[in-house]
């Protein structure tokens, strides 16, 4: 089945021209919902001398309200609940594709983003991250152009542990994790889509849950990875950028459910090549009682520089429960 979903917002324009923002993902304000922020990654100034990459971050009516300058981020991700002193707060990575490192955040009281660590990576061409947090163990992992896939346990804000090591065939670079269902999902960007446990050890090798074929729902370029939770079941939003269409996955049963691209709405335009993809599960106040979609727009027209577009989980929920599987 295919259905088509409509932006209810798009954010303020990417600051340059051109491939210059990717991933994004939404920081959730517990006690005053409609404050929460969306985080995304600045990682090309496409400009000559080049001009600062950083983070840029949102309110829910798109307004940028923060450049956080520094490093090239790519992929960014978020786990709630880490330990900072007394404190539980929302604990912040992100990949950096120049220096191949990864960075920690956070949010201080006033919602500003800061940075408090850089840690390597033995990733070459560093481009995806996943977060996840298993018996209060926050980790994540680091994903490279190459297939390669590294897993770090974060001890504390100045140690973190490599775990494991897992080889990909080819460049891949979205990923997400599913708590409830012990695993990791990879997207190898023109072969398929791979999963891994949580807790693998490096001898236990990737297992497909679909690849790209001439009439399957995946073709070359599979970018971001999403869950979206609907109750107890739970699917996987998949962006197969080159189509211009997101492909979704039932996680109960491994099998394909249905596609959908985003087209216009009023003076928001459609939604093209989608790198980054992130799905809020949690109400967020009047303008999104259900939650939200974020996803990345290759060509915000009429105007040339990037942006990320908002749309209704509960859209995308209602399209899905109509889908016959």
């Amino acid at each position: 089945m295919n259905f088509l979903l409509y932006p209810e917002i798009e954010t303020d324009p990417s600051p340059y021209p051109g491939d210059s923002v990717d991933d994004a993902v939404v920081w959730y304000n517990s006690e005053k919902p409609e404050q929460s922020l969306v985080l995304t990654t600045l990682k090309a100034s496409n400009q000559h001398p080049v001009l600062p990459t950083g983070i840029l971050t949102y309110d829910l009516q798109g307004n940028q309200r923060q450049f956080l300058k520094g490093g090239t981020p790519n992929n960014i991700d978020l786990r709630s609940g880490f330990p900072f002193g007394d404190q539980r707060q929302s604990l912040i990575a992100a990949s950096h594709w120049y220096s191949g490192k990864v960075g920690l955040y956070r949010l201080d009281a006033n919602r500003k983003l800061t940075e408090l660590k850089l840690f390597d990576t033995g990733v070459d061409k560093l481009r995806g991250l996943c977060m996840g947090k298993l018996n209060d163990q926050f980790f994540y992992f680091a994903i490279g152009g190459t297939g390669t896939i590294e897993r770090y346990r974060i001890i504390d804000l100045n140690h973190v542990i490599l775990e494991g090591r897992w080889q990909l065939e080819s460049e891949s670079e979205g990923c997400v994790v599913d708590e409830v269902g012990n695993r990791v999902y990879i997207a190898e960007e023109n072969r398929g889509i791979w999963y891994l446990p949580l807790n693998a050890s490096e001898n236990t090798n990737p297992t497909l849950l679909d690849h790209v074929r001439f009439f399957g729902p995946l073709a070359k370029g599979i970018e971001g990875l999403a869950m979206l939770k609907d109750g107890e079941q739970r699917y996987l939003v998949a962006s197969v950028q080159e189509k211009n269409r997101f492909a979704v996955y039932n996680l109960t049963t491994n099998r394909y459910v249905a596609s959908f691209r985003i087209n216009s709405k009023g003076s928001i335009d459609g939604v093209t090549k989608t790198d980054g993809v992130e799905i809020m599960n949690k109400p967020l106040g009047a303008q999104f009682p259900q939650g939200l979609m974020v996803v990345h727009d290759d060509k915000n027209e009429p105007q040339s520089n990037q942006s990320f577009k908002f749309v209704s989980r509960g859209a995308l929920l209602d399209a899905i429960r109509e889908s016959p599987h």
